[in-house]
């Protein structure tokens, strides 16, 4: 197989180059398409064996690279490459100070916002229509899941209590005209012993459910309910 290194001069395949950097050959083809590790020829792939191992090793290492060797590793001429530097879309670095993957991150997401902006000028209208489809589809899912999730919106439930409250506040007022006639002419314990059998009685009535049926009668909470309630707080 060495002959293989002697061929070409000095140059590998990149088979051969992946078996001696122990890699998996689509492992160094990732790094290639990446501009990690650069092979003297493509059409085959040739590398020249110190570059590839140099390379390789910066690469384990996350060395820094020159203002070059970025503008190379993204497919750019030095004069473009400084031009992001000047609007802020990589960040300046002393000579030898950039990281590649710092680098390449930082021009991936550029290029998505420009991809972004030019769609959104080329057709405004159809953006603006995207935007109001999506927040209606993120709003009637959210009115799906609270559906779903068996709680009701804190405004339906402050109706229902008021609701509760109604009823309630009218079961307590009818208990004067409830036992004023059978109170009359009873002594102090035989008041005392039909007052506490009429509000045991009360409350029996609210454990049964009287004050929950009362609110269902009412009918399911509207809008113009809780508005009405809002208004009165």
């Amino acid at each position: 197989p060495m002959t293989e290194t002697t061929q070409d001069a000095g140059m590998i395949s990149e088979e051969l180059a992946a078996r001696l950097l122990c890699v998996e050959t689509t492992e160094l083809t990732k790094l290639r398409r990446m501009k990690i590790v650069t092979p003297v020829t493509t059409s085959p792939v040739k590398y020249r064996l110190s570059d590839v191992v140099r390379e390789y090793v910066k690469h384990l290492r996350g060395e820094k690279a020159s203002a070059a060797e970025c503008a190379q590793h993204l497919d750019l001429n030095r004069r473009n490459f400084h031009d992001l530097i000047d609007r802020g879309v990589v960040g300046r670095q002393p000579e030898r100070g950039y990281v590649l993957a710092d680098v390449r991150l930082s021009y991936i997401r550029h290029l998505r916002e420009t991809a972004a902006g030019r769609s959104e000028a080329a057709d405004p209208i159809a953006s603006a229509r995207a935007r109001l489809l999506t927040a209606k589809a993120e709003q009637a899912e959210g009115e799906a899941k609270r559906a779903n999730s068996g709680y009701a919106p804190i405004s339906t439930l402050k109706v229902a209590l008021a609701r509760s409250m109604t009823a309630l506040r009218e079961l307590l007022l009818s208990t004067p005209g409830q036992l004023a006639h059978r109170l009359v002419g009873l002594d102090r314990a035989s008041i005392h012993r039909e007052l506490d059998r009429h509000m045991r009685a009360v409350l029996n009535s609210i454990a049964d459910g009287h004050i929950a049926r009362a609110v269902e009668a009412g009918g399911p909470v509207t809008e113009a309910e809780k508005a009405a309630h809002e208004a009165s707080q």
